[in-house]
């Protein structure tokens, strides 16, 4: 709180409500009472591909002043491009954020039926060598006795089989973790992989679901500024700084 010299020494400063700058070089204006009138640090423009982002820096289209600007990879994977410092109040401006185009996440450590967990495996990771054995694994499940689920990604094939006896079927032991690549940034750049936890659970009267659960301990979000920061290095001027 401000005491009541300081308030009156504010209130001096103006003149029939013009702007006065007090000795630090700040402006303050009456809004009921007396505010410091400070840059505003929204950003002025918002793109959805780095491509995008590195070509307004490089044309700089709105004359911007970009002396002792820099790139900051936000910890949500937005990108912004910074100013220099306020000379009032040393807070940086953000000219220009990259934010992709919303796009659903895989939900881990959730418990997806099998028709919605083959869909996501297809639509929300990359391929791979461990993509292609999960993909396997779960397109091919026994949902209940004698009922076999068989799904090669084109087409869907149920097999009833009669007269099987449990002892003639053969059980096959399988690996529980898994290096996949889940879509999580831009996708103009490489995605991070990851080892992944695989969960296929299920009875006869509730189904199959099929769970994948992170093991890293988010160090893929590292990897993944990383990639981002290599992605757009070689686009933007060598002057500016990358920072994430």
């Amino acid at each position: 709180m401000m005491n009541e010299t300081a308030i009156k020494e504010i209130e001096s400063l103006t003149i029939n409500g013009h702007l006065k700058k007090d000795v630090r070089g700040i402006e303050w204006v009456r809004k009921g009472e007396m505010v410091p009138l400070v840059p505003v640090h929204e950003p002025t423009v918002k793109v959805s591909t780095l491509a995008s982002f590195s070509d307004f820096i490089i044309n700089n289209p709105q004359k911007l002043n970009l002396e002792g600007a820099i790139v900051l990879i936000n910890s949500d994977f937005t990108i912004d491009l910074l100013s220099a410092p306020s000379e009032v109040d040393k807070e940086r401006t953000i000219l220009l954020r990259a934010k992709a185009y919303e796009f659903e996440p895989f939900r881990f450590s959730y418990s997806y039926d099998l028709e919605s967990f083959i869909v996501a495996l297809k639509t929300k990771f990359v391929m791979g060598e461990d993509w292609e054995v999960v993909f396997n694994l779960v397109r091919k499940v026994q949902i209940s006795e004698g009922v076999e689920l068989e799904d090669d990604g084109m087409s869907q094939k149920v097999t009833v089989k009669n007269g099987v006896s449990a002892a003639s079927i053969t059980k096959k032991d399988v690996k529980t973790d898994y290096v996949l690549t889940p879509i999580r940034i831009f996708p103009e750049c490489s995605q991070p992989s990851s080892i992944f936890f695989l969960r296929i659970k299920g009875d006869k009267e509730s189904g199959v679901v099929v769970s994948l659960h992170e093991t890293d301990g988010g160090k893929w979000k590292v990897d993944a500024a990383k990639n981002v920061a290599e992605y757009i290095r070689p686009l933007i001027p060598g002057g500016l700084q990358i920072y994430y």
